[in-house]
């Protein structure tokens, strides 16, 4: 996960957004793997990619609604914990 952290900081600062959103879909994936569910950096990474019309949405968005209907999700707006059940 160190690698999409850094991977991210340097788009950021490059302004590589289609580069930020791949960081933030790599991150996702690494807290999935750990059991944490937030959607957070996954909802970055499909908005960024629709924004761009990345070929990227579908896959990362079809993910997204997978974990948003899976009974475990924690999604985090403006840094509110809310909890599916």
């Amino acid at each position: 996960m160190a690698l999409f952290t850094e991977a991210s900081t340097v788009a950021t600062d490059i302004g590589g957004r289609l580069e930020q959103a791949r960081a933030a879909e790599g991150i996702a994936h690494c807290l999935a793997a750990l059991g944490d569910h937030t959607t957070i950096h996954l909802r970055r990474a499909v908005d960024i990619y629709r924004d761009l019309g990345a070929s990227e949405t579908a896959t990362a968005a079809t993910h997204l609604a997978t974990l948003e209907s899976s009974h475990i999700v924690t999604f985090i707006p403006w840094l509110q914990i809310f909890e599916k059940r």
